[in-house]
């Protein structure tokens, strides 16, 4: 094969790699109010109008760059001039469809100090997969979701649970038993432990009753017993006397 033809194939190859990223179907051709945003418009490949600042420059055009089944990664159109570098944005966004008016979203990459702390990754290095951008390490809590809904719509329709992170395979194992699944409405509950409890019978204790009971027992004894001293005591004195009488006479 002529050397030409085996390097414009190639070029071709890489060009065609490049443009293979497009955004899910359900957004594409759409403009969404972002509740973070504004007004957000999704082409087959394109997004326009999620803007931010980095190093003094807006940012607000995007490309679908990279996706898996989990996360979708944009890169800024025009690149972003620091220190005499040019570097790209990258967006990474975890979407959850509900309904097909509204869509939840969160976005999957640390907090940017230099573009006001907004989630996003700025860098020159050569980005070739979802989890170079997709795994912060300071995750998103579950309520920093975001919400895109279709342009006239009203308001998103109710979740039938809690919208939480879920398991990012960026950063865990999530194929392990225990693993919260991509994407979820509900809240794992953590496992807890069960401990056997043993109860102590209480010591069985004498009653107010009982006490003066046992009391009024002894009491009743002492009296008895002078009782009879005192009648010895008396029959004694009785008889000596008799007797005394008896022998005088």
């Amino acid at each position: 094969m002529d050397s030409r033809l085996l390097i414009f194939s190639l070029s071709i190859f890489i060009w065609d790699g490049g443009e293979s990223c497009s955004y899910p179907e359900y957004i594409q051709n759409t403009t969404w109010r972002d509740n973070t945003k504004g007004r957000v418009t999704y082409g087959v490949n394109t997004m326009e109008g999620w803007a931010f600042t980095a190093f003094s420059q807006l940012i607000s055009d995007w490309e679908c760059f990279l996706s898996d089944n989990h996360f979708i990664v944009s890169r800024s159109s025009t690149t972003i001039k620091v220190f005499g570098a040019e570097v790209y944005a990258y967006l990474c966004q975890k979407p959850s469809l509900i309904g097909e008016n509204a869509i939840y979203y969160y976005a999957m990459t640390d907090e940017e100090e230099n573009a006001g702390k907004e989630r996003v990754h700025v860098t020159a290095a050569d980005v070739s997969e979802v989890c170079t951008v997709c795994n912060p390490k300071s995750s998103p809590t579950d309520e920093e979701f975001r919400v895109l809904l279709r342009e006239g719509t009203s308001e998103a329709p109710p979740l039938s649970g809690t919208l939480v992170v879920g398991c990012n395979p960026c950063v865990l194992q999530c194929d392990l038993p225990g693993s919260p699944p991509i994407p979820t409405t509900t809240t794992p509950q953590p496992i807890r432990k069960s401990a056997t409890v043993t109860r102590k019978k209480p010591p069985i204790k004498a009653t107010e009753t009982d006490d003066e009971k046992i009391k009024h027992t002894a009491n009743a004894g002492v009296v008895v017993g002078i009782v009879i001293a005192v009648l010895a005591l008396l029959s004694i004195a009785i008889g000596g006397t008799v007797w005394y009488f008896r022998f005088k006479k």
